[in-house]
């Protein structure tokens, strides 16, 4: 049996696209629980969810330098 990257790829590439989808809105979740923000679950709120971590990454990353 084969052991390695090519046994488990498919499914790691389905976990990662699973993530991706789902993480702004566990990032979403995760707000509204913490502070009580209200904040709707739409593909809008997963958009700017989205824009947001990437300013930061960016933000992040300049600061870095």
């Amino acid at each position: 049996m084969k052991d390695g990257p090519t046994r488990y790829g498919p499914a790691m590439v389905l976990v990662a696209l699973g993530l991706l989808v789902a993480g702004p809105f566990l990032i979403v979740w995760a707000m509204n629980i913490l502070f009580g923000l209200g904040i709707g679950y739409t593909w809008q709120t997963w958009v700017a969810t989205v824009i947001l971590l990437g300013a930061v990454k960016t933000t992040a990353s300049k600061l870095d330098r």
